[in-house]
């Protein structure tokens, strides 16, 4: 009888459909990337916008304000259908807006003029305004149940209307027929809508229209003949229409007009910028003087249009800032004598203008940059520092800094979007988690809440890891914070950045192989760089416990710009190879101690460390209460140095020549049965170049050499000899020998105790010869092999190939004695599994959040604890996993259902048995048709536990199922000399 896993058998029998799956659970901890939500328009609960996610601007809808978002339509399949300049507005409760698709005919149309109602049926193109470019809609403005709007096409400025319809989507009329009708500055008045127009004849004059082309007339012929009488944009007022005419050169300045007849109110001469809106139940007005741009006041009597002052406390109003009004007072923008601009207030009254910061201190030094669109607050941009917000009621009260998100004025051409939903705010901002996203702001608390996270296809990574306190402790990227150290107990909360060492984006540590964490007690340390360049740094695991131990380098270069060399001397001490820069010869790597504290931390020596530890060419060894490495003194010369932590302690052990004289470098292998293991080069006078081995107890007299191999010439200046394990006392290493039959057989996995009579071949393992690429790794009572193929051995047997195909394996983890490993081919990332049976040695299927992975995907790491699994992939295939980017996940392996179960070996493929029937609804019978007993009958579940047996001693027998659920269920039925399995099926 031999032990092997039932569920191996399930996957021998039935892969790959039957194959034992893990399933697995994302903890994603890198949200970053940004949507840039923008265009946010409300039509009725409808929360419409455009977002770019994966650099493919698109129309987005919530349903409403709890509703995630969704893609309405992929308008362009090609690219993004929406920048920043498209047009969004809200008519008879539909969106129209404006978007380039591929889908609309054989040519590309640019942007056109869409509709949309939420659905993907209910969007499509409304009308194609200009067939040769981008449609531009401005002066948007609606009356009734339709929007009126200008339109650039075919070198003119037209104004159009639309109901919602293609039929009702058209230019209203071409005012000139022979060029450019120049449609200026739309507005309503008397229920119609007024607008500035050439018609090629009479110049730029007042118009107007109810919609349709016979209703659109001009109203007045202010300057007769060819020249313009208007230019600039009129103002509604009491019932009047208010403007910069002129009649003639003598008659030109502010008039009114009433719908029949003129007036003029004020002789103004070469005005060419009017600014004009209602304040206080009167026109504000921004003109053009000899002393700059000036305010000036209107009731719409001559005698009562006057400047605000006489003699302003500012110079000239911004121009290029508009004047705005915001619970019935005027904000604009001036600059004073200085040059320096600030935002001011009025009422209309000189009294009542005052400068903005004198009433409210926090908005001093600040621009407008949106208000939200019900008009209830303004918001201002800080402007020495644009990632500072303050949100403004107008009261000094009702003034507050947003401080827990920055908002996106102005970026990358897309800005601020803010609007009342049902006593809240909805704007776009940035977060340190998850970027530009959509957030809910509440004013009376001025705390933000993340509404929705589109786009958050930042990856993490796990570029070194080590398990520390039952934790994964390991470098991933934050999506603000960069490459930091993080944590992970396997749950999702409680995988997070354990501190960000390197504030401001910037990263602490650096992937590489130079990154590693080195673990000694309960602390593990590595190199870091907070601003000063690679210095040591230690975690425990803690955000107290993890910091920057000591700034070595003096000259701000770094100490630790080549791998660190760590060392451990005891469970406190830690030694490692740094630069201070005091020798004057930057690189080298001299030997420091640190207890993770500054006082505990200094040089004890000035020997130069060779490349040893984790990531090095050389090992180290801890022995009789001493580490031994290999280094070399001042003149260069190498040797085994040991030391007890001191100075005094520390010195040459032993210093190798070869048989030439020349000095060669010792390397360290490993230790067993109390004996440090160093191999050492030498070269014969003759020019034969060999590979020695030497054992010692720690005393240079007591050193042995107990093995010999011969190298290739070729080869002589390296070190053959490759990773080693200790397993039972013994030392097992691979090495390559130059014996007559290289290269067919140069390569033999060798076993020693350390003595000469302890040394053996132990295996003529062989895949290739030339490579050093093998692999050892322990687990449970096994040694595994990894050499082009995957191998076992208990260490006394000859290893035996578990998996004849040739893969790409790596990153073995020995988790509850059960090894598991990945496979990284390209179109072929599987986690495997092995208990050291050909049988037991398969790859799983994978399942993540409840979604099976197929081959097509990307499983980059695989990583544990003591008794967890992780992994770092990127299922950029697999339905909503792909918005996560690369993300770190845990395997369940606690209920893989790998418990060991006495089977025979052997089994037949179906002959001996039949199983009838099949489905089965209660009860099914075993028949034996060979003539043998049938013992056992065992029932599984397909994650291999045993859910039912029975014992009999008969040719034929019945079980019954009437208890068990309906699904896939495997029997084992066992006879006197063989098992059979089969799968049944309970109805």
């Amino acid at each position: 009888m031999k032990k092997i896993y039932l569920a191996f058998i399930f996957n021998l029998l039935l892969s790959p459909i039957f194959a034992q799956s893990i399933n697995s659970t994302m903890l994603e901890t890198n949200f970053g990337g940004d949507s840039e939500p923008d265009h946010l328009t409300r039509v009725g609960n409808k929360i419409f916008f455009s977002a770019n996610v994966y650099n493919d601007r698109e129309l987005y809808v919530k349903d409403n304000l709890n509703t995630k978002p969704r893609l309405v339509k992929d308008i362009n399949s090609n690219n993004s259908s929406i920048d920043s300049g498209c047009f969004f507005k809200e008519l008879n409760g539909v969106l129209l807006f404006t978007a380039d698709s591929n889908l609309i005919g054989s040519g590309n149309y640019y942007q056109q003029l869409w509709r949309s109602d939420g659905t993907e049926s209910g969007t499509y193109l409304l009308k194609i305004i200009n067939p040769n470019y981008h449609t531009s809609i401005s002066n948007s403005i609606i009356l009734g149940s339709k929007m009126f709007f200008t339109s650039y096409v075919n070198n003119s400025n037209d104004l159009w209307v639309t109901d919602g319809t293609e039929v009702g989507t058209k230019i209203v009329k071409k005012i000139n027929p022979n060029g450019n009708s120049n449609v200026l500055h739309p507005f309503i008045f008397n229920n119609e809508i007024y607008f500035l127009a050439s018609d090629g004849i009479t110049g730029t004059e007042l118009w107007k229209t109810d919609g349709t082309e016979i209703g659109t007339t001009q109203v007045l012929d202010f300057y007769v003949g060819s020249n313009s009488g208007l230019n600039l944009k009129p103002i509604v007022y009491n019932n009047k229409i208010y403007f910069i005419g002129k009649q003639n050169n003598i008659l030109q300045g502010l008039w009114s007009f009433d719908g029949t007849q003129t007036q003029l109110i004020k002789n103004f001469s070469n005005i060419y910028h009017f600014d004009a809106v209602n304040v206080q139940n009167k026109i504000m007005f921004c003109i053009n003087t000899s002393s700059g741009l000036q305010l000036w006041t209107s009731d719409g009597t001559p005698a009562n249009t006057i400047t605000l002052f006489t003699n302003p406390p500012y110079s000239s109003v911004a121009g290029y800032n508009p004047l705005r009004v915001f619970n019935n007072k005027l904000y604009f923008e001036a600059s004073d004598s200085s040059f320096n601009q600030s935002y001011w207030t009025s009422e209309g009254t000189a009294a009542t203008t005052v400068n903005l910061s004198s009433y409210i201190p926090l908005l001093s030094n600040t621009t407008i940059v949106a208000e939200s669109s019900e008009n209830s607050y303004l918001f201002f941009r800080k402007n020495n520092n644009y990632n500072e917000h303050y949100i403004s009621d107008g009261t000094t009260a009702g003034t507050k800094l947003v401080s827990d998100i920055n908002l996106t004025s102005n970026y990358t051409g897309y800005s601020l979007n803010a609007f009342e939903y049902n006593n809240t705010l909805v704007l776009n901002g940035e977060n340190i988690k998850n970027g530009i996203e959509l957030f809910n702001y509440n004013f009376s608390t001025n705390t933000s809440t993340l509404l929705d996270d589109l786009n958050h296809r930042g990856s993490s990574d796990i570029d070194a890891s080590i398990s520390l306190n039952n934790n994964l402790i390991y470098f991933g990227n934050g999506f603000k914070e960069g490459m930091e150290v993080f944590k992970s107990d396997g749950t999702l909360s409680n995988t997070k950045i354990i501190k960000d060492m390197n504030v401001g984006g910037y990263s602490t540590v650096y992937g590489g192989d130079d990154n590693y964490f080195f673990k000694n007690g309960n602390k593990a340390f590595f190199r870091c760089n907070v601003g000063s360049g690679f210095e040591p740094c230690v975690t425990d695991g803690t955000e107290a416990g993890t910091y920057l131990i000591k700034d070595l380098s003096p000259y701000n270069q770094g100490s630790l710009n080549v791998n660190p060399f760590y060392m451990a001397l005891n469970n406190n001490i830690t030694l490692f190879g740094a630069d201070d820069g005091s020798t004057g010869t930057t690189g080298a790597s001299r030997l420091w101690r640190t207890d993770g504290t500054v006082v505990g931390t200094y040089k004890i020596h000035d020997v130069q460390v060779v490349n040893v530890g984790t990531n090095g060419d050389f090992d180290y060894a801890n022995f009789n209460g001493k580490v031994y490495f290999t280094g070399y003194d001042s003149n260069n010369i190498y040797s085994i140095w040991e030391t007890d932590g001191t100075n005094v302690g520390t010195q040459i052990f032993k210093t190798y020549y070869n048989s030439v004289g020349q000095n060669e470098i010792p390397r360290i292998i490993n230790v067993v049965n109390n004996k440090l293991i160093i191999v050492v080069n030498d070269k014969t006078a003759n020019g034969q170049y060999f590979q020695d081995y030497w054992s010692t107890d720690g005393s240079a007299s007591s050193s042995v050499k107990f093995a010999r191999y011969r190298k290739n010439a070729e080869y002589g200046s390296g070190i053959n000899t490759s990773n080693t394990i200790v397993f039972n006392n013994k030392l097992y290493f691979y090495t390559w020998i130059f014996d007559g039959t290289y290269p067919t057989d140069a390569y033999k996995l060798y076993m020693t105790d350390g003595t000469v009579s302890g040394t053996n071949l132990f295996s003529n393992l062989v895949s290739n010869c030339c490579g050093m690429d093998i692999k050892f790794t322990l687990c449970g009572n096994n040694i595994y092999i990894l050499r082009g193929k995957l191998y076992v051995t208990d260490g006394i047997n000859q290893p035996v190939a578990l998996d004849n195909a040739t893969h790409n394996f790596k990153d073995f983890n020995c988790v509850n004695n059960n090894l598991f490993f990945l496979n990284s081919q390209y179109q072929d990332y599987k986690i495997w599994t092995s208990n050291g049976t050909v049988l037991g040695t398969y790859p799983f299927t994978l399942y993540a959040n409840g979604h099976l992975i197929g081959n097509e995907e990307s499983i980059y790491k695989l990583v544990s604890t003591e008794d967890k699994l992780f992994y770092l992939a990127n299922f950029y295939n697999t339905d909503v996993l792909k918005e996560s980017g690369a993300e770190i996940f845990i395997v369940d392996i606690n209920n893989l259902g790998l418990a060991n179960e006495e089977v025979i070996q052997s089994h037949d493929t179906g002959s001996s048995f039949v199983v009838f029937p099949n489905p089965v609804n209660e009860e099914f019978n075993v028949q034996s048709k060979k003539g043998e007993k049938i013992k056992e009958l065992n029932v599984y579940d397909t994650s291999g536990k045993l859910v039912l047996r029975r014992f009999f001693d008969d040719y034929q027998v019945k079980l019954n199922l009437n208890n068990m659920l309906q699904g896939v269920y495997f029997v084992t039925i066992k006879s006197e000399s063989q098992i059979f399995t089969k799968k049944i099926i309970k109805k």
